[in-house]
């Protein structure tokens, strides 16, 4: 009887042991093939005329009697259906290999091939399972006699629909688009190969995979084994860890050489792992094999990246703090060129239009070996395609190359950003040119001011590369913001020099404004010292601003005192003869001419035309 609580059965069987080998409690291997009828019921024709225990089955005797256990009165084993069975019943059980059952908590869905579909189509089906018998379970109820079932294939059980046996899981239109790749395949490329190649860029600090399946070995502990073996977790993991470990054991002198001699632990299949030896009980080792089953599958995963609907594998590229973000990424692609070619290649066989023996026929036809067992040799499928013409490929055998896409690339988005934020300034430059062109009415002045923007401007771009201020939205706005206080410096000391020009010389004239301008840009620039003391997101936030506004004032300052007085004496004593100057005119006014015509949409003079791609029915 079957104990739900251990899933346990105990069985009893009888075996020679005229040697004497076999002893009380001896851990010992052995295979139980009962003879089973429909429904699962195991029959055993050594029992007619026995007389069994209905509650305890183990107890067996010749004579009738009690249990020796609960003292119930034992019955014949022919009253329990133990020896005989009905015709129909006693024929052969309907069993499937266990590998073809998709079990799901309490349903099982097998996949059977439709006979009367043209191409090769499997559809999902609901079975009622009974117990498993070795390699077997056994079917109850949801399938027939002669149905082929798949007991192996190359598709991932992984999204609700598939869950639920859609017929869409088996074909290549159901959304997958692994290219012929599975995800634990991709994810280990991705683990082991780009990974490495993307930490080599230049500023990326760290490289976190995303998506698909790592691949981990796996032990299932047998509970009834171990307890029969003497053995417990303790010793299964303390054996796995022994196995998988470098040891060392100094040095040997041969021939006047010295050797050092270690110990690899390295597992690289899984009979590594299972023969692994937990134990050693009556001088007979136990090996993980014997008391634990080992096999390759996935580890449990958190989430999962979706491309297109189809599931991927991806890399997240973290980049080291205080690096240019636009050169990292201009780094990762260079990488990217170099390692994109030597991505893993294999073959995809379309067995929609070509039958496994023909496929034979033609790698023996062309001398190579197509299969290693029941895999294709992807290797000598490659070499062979690769050496062969395109043209010349079969029609049912094509190549699948692992590719790096792009998923998010931040280039677009900071081209963008600092092509808005140039546009903005030159812009509030030009505008600001216009102003003083405007309000001063002094042609010589107004060139002198606007000359002031860009070399203020270039200024604090050094100021920036020197101290390491990266140019993003924040930091430029503190040059947009700063525009103004460094147009007035220029404003003030030109229309001091034109009011004095013919009373003072300009170096007076410099010293009679230039402690004015000196202690207002001063005062501004104290007034963003409590910027620099922020820590935390609000000092990554708002020090940027505050250093390139400072830059800015202070490139202002040393351009108005430095630069604009020499040249003020230079531009406004050189003199200008009258058809240089009516010719500078003429000029001046037809370039504002054109400009207006261009730019009128700025004061809204005329309305912008839009296209319209609707068509027109009349």
């Amino acid at each position: 009887m079957l104990n739900d609580k251990t899933r346990t059965v105990k069985v009893r069987v009888n075996v020679p042991n005229p040697s004497g080998k076999l002893k009380p409690e001896m851990f010992v291997h052995a295979i139980v093939r009962p003879q089973v009828a429909m429904g699962g019921r195991v029959m055993d024709p050594m029992l007619a005329g026995k007389w069994i225990s209905p509650m305890h089955p183990e107890i067996v005797k010749d004579q009738p009697g009690e249990c020796d256990v609960c003292g119930m009165p034992l019955v014949r084993a022919e009253s329990l259906g133990y020896v005989s069975a009905t015709t129909d019943e006693f024929a052969p059980p309907l069993v499937i290999p266990y590998s073809a059952a998709l079990v799901t908590g309490t349903r099982a869905v097998v996949y059977i091939e439709d006979p009367n579909a043209e191409e090769p189509t499997f559809d999902g089906r609901e079975i009622v399972l009974g117990p498993r018998a070795g390699a077997y379970y056994i079917v109850k109820h949801g399938l027939q006699e002669g149905e082929l079932v798949v007991a192996k294939g190359n598709f991932k059980i992984d999204s609700e629909i598939q869950i639920q046996a859609k017929p869409s899981m088996m074909t290549p239109e159901g959304g997958g688009g692994g290219g012929g790749w599975d995800l634990h395949e991709l994810r280990t490329i991705q683990d082991w190969y780009v990974r490495y190649y993307l930490l080599a860029a230049e500023g990326i600090i760290e490289v976190t995979s995303i998506g698909g399946f790592v691949q981990e070995y796996q032990i299932d502990v047998d509970p009834d084994a171990m307890r029969a073996a003497r053995v417990d977790l303790q010793d299964i993991f303390m054996a796995v860890r022994n196995s998988n470990i470098d040891v060392g054991a100094r040095s040997i002198e041969i021939n006047k050489a010295e050797y050092f001699i270690r110990g690899l632990g390295f597992i690289e299949k899984v009979s590594d792992i299972e023969q692994s030896v937990v134990a050693v009980n009556d001088d007979v080792p136990i090996t993980i094999k014997d008391v634990a089953r080992v096999t390759l599958g996935p580890a449990m995963r958190r989430g999962a990246l979706d491309k297109g609907g189809a599931e991927a594998v991806g890399g997240v590229v973290v980049v080291r703090y205080g690096f240019n973000p636009l050169e990292s990424i201009k780094n990762i692609k260079k990488k990217i060129d170099e390692f994109a070619p030597g991505l893993a290649t294999k073959v995809v066989i379309d067995y929609k239009r070509v039958k496994r023996p023909e496929v034979i026929a033609y790698t023996a036809e062309n001398n190579f070996e197509g299969f290693l067992g029941t895999d294709p040799n992807h290797d000598a499928w490659v070499k062979h395609l690769r050496s062969t013409p395109r043209t010349d490929w079969p029609a049912w055998a094509t190549t699948s190359q692992v590719t790096v896409v792009p998923f998010y690339d931040r280039t677009r988005l900071i081209y963008e950003t600092l092509g808005t934020l140039n546009t903005a300034l030159i812009e509030e430059i030009l505008v600001t040119v216009i102003v003083i062109l405007v309000f001063v009415l002094h042609l010589r002045s107004s060139i002198l001011i606007s000359m002031l923007l860009p070399l203020a401007v270039l200024m604090c771009f050094i100021g920036m590369k020197t101290f390491g201020v990266d140019a993003n939205i924040v930091a430029l706005s503190g040059i947009a913001i700063a525009i103004g206080t460094m147009v007035d410096m220029g404003i003030i000391l030109c229309e001091n020099i034109l009011k004095h020009l013919e009373e003072a010389a300009p170096e007076e004239d410099r010293k009679e404004v230039g402690g004015a301008v000196l202690t207002a840009v001063s005062t501004i620039i104290i007034s963003f010292l409590p910027v620099f003391t922020m820590i935390g997101a609000e000092g990554k936030l708002f020090k940027p601003l505050a250093f390139t506004k400072t830059f800015a004032l202070l490139a202002s300052v040393i351009v108005a005192l430095t630069i604009i007085p020499p040249a003020a004496h230079l531009l406004f004593t050189a003199k200008i003869g009258r058809r240089f100057r009516r010719a500078l005119l003429t000029m001046l006014v037809a370039i504002g001419l054109m400009a207006s015509v261009w730019v009128s949409w700025w004061v809204g003079l005329t309305p912008r035309m839009r296209w319209s791609s609707r068509p027109i029915v009349k």
